[in-house]
């Protein structure tokens, strides 16, 4: 399980208010889960001498490395807990009165000389190191094969940014997933050829929330309606969970958190059994 840009692994772990995480929920039906999260991170460690060269006068400032952190700003709108800091949408199931644990679970995103970091203030993006790789996937794939190389074949769980890192997975070393579950990912692929050549014997799962008009989220969700009808034309394995559509509304883009997580987890885990993916 990998998270979105910026978030670690605590959103698979455990929830604001205390419930189970999604590691738990899929343990407890037999899966053996590994939560990564990513080396750009700080909450991962990084090498410290940039700056202490800058310290030490040895390195001007400008060779420092990039750096961002989500705002609680951004949390609100970004990720359709509501329209502004403290205004929940009606229907929400992100447990907003404990966000303030999802914001001490932020890190501090390093960008290096391969794998970029975006700036975020105040929920707008802004700046950029690192051309053709906005989030760091470049880094994160090779950590992330390296995992997978000791555990593999794996199902592979995706979210938000770090769906362009599972579509890379593949196109590099597609023996080592049995599967893909792309939680509101960046990085669905809609030619035609490329989808027959990376989904033809692994199976996806798409998975999407609501809110689209807060969260900017529509050009994602047309994107993979389009991968996963090219999957069902090439006679692949492949299904859209559109939750609303299910009659499950108000999740937000970390809906992993949300009130209705285990039941969310729940379709996702009929889905890996239903195609016999353990």
């Amino acid at each position: 399980m990998l998270p979105g840009h910026g978030l670690t692994s605590y959103i698979y772990l455990s929830t604001p208010d205390g419930r189970a995480g999604w590691a738990q929920n899929f343990a407890r039906h037999g899966y053996a889960v590994y939560v990564m999260d990513p080396p750009n991170y700080a909450v991962s460690g990084f090498d410290l001498r940039p700056f202490e060269d800058v310290r030490s006068g040895s390195a001007a400032p400008e060779t420092l490395p990039g750096m961002m952190r989500w705002s609680n700003e951004a949390a609100w709108r970004d990720w359709g807990i509501g329209l502004e800091p403290g205004q929940p949408f009606e229907d929400t199931k992100f447990p907003y009165e404990y966000l303030d644990q999802l914001l001490a679970s932020y890190t501090t995103v390093i960008s290096s000389g391969e794998g970029g970091a975006v700036g975020v203030q105040k929920g707008k993006r802004s700046g950029g190191v690192g051309k053709g790789d906005r989030f760091g996937s470049a880094l994160k794939t090779k950590a992330l094969t390296v995992l997978l190389e000791q555990i593999g074949p794996a199902i592979l769980v995706v979210h938000s940014a770090a769906g362009a890192v599972g579509t890379e997975i593949l196109q590099r070393r597609q023996e080592l997933l049995k599967a893909l579950i792309m939680i509101e990912p960046v990085g669905c692929p809609t030619d035609r050829a490329e989808v027959n050549a990376l989904f033809a014997d692994v199976p996806i799962l798409v998975v999407f929330g609501d809110h689209f008009d807060v969260r900017r989220m529509q050009g994602r969700y047309e994107a993979c309606q389009e991968t996963v009808r090219l999957v069902e034309e090439a006679s692949g394995r492949s299904k859209m969970l559109h939750l609303p559509s299910l009659g499950i509304s108000g999740n937000t883009h970390l809906l992993m958190l949300d009130r209705n997580s285990r039941e969310i987890a729940a379709r996702v885990i009929n889905w890996l059994q239903n195609n016999q993916l353990d």
